[in-house]
């Protein structure tokens, strides 16, 4: 959200011309206040639990495991069809 904010902020002042950068510099300005505001906020806030952390960590036995439900609702289909958009997207623009 913090993130957003910012670039909302940036967007306006280059409306407004109080802001005159070229949009790499202000992607760099982004990124920056962006990685100070993570940083603030982790130094700020309690660590995570073992168990919050375990929810968004890679582990072999997820590849293993079957999701319930219809084939399109397995996010390795959904991975491999973007995969495959992405692919056909880089070749019919190059």
């Amino acid at each position: 959200m913090g993130g957003h904010a910012v670039s909302a902020a940036c967007f306006v002042a280059t409306l407004t011309g109080w802001l005159e950068l070229h949009f790499t510099l202000i992607a760099v300005l982004i990124f920056a206040v962006s990685s100070v505001l993570f940083w603030f906020t982790a130094y700020l806030t309690a660590p995570p639990t073992a168990q919050q952390v375990a929810r968004f960590t890679y582990r072999p036995e997820i590849l293993a495991s079957t999701v319930p439900g219809a084939w399109w609702s397995d996010y390795r289909v959904q991975a491999a069809g973007l995969l495959l958009l992405t692919l056909w997207l880089v070749v019919a623009f190059w």
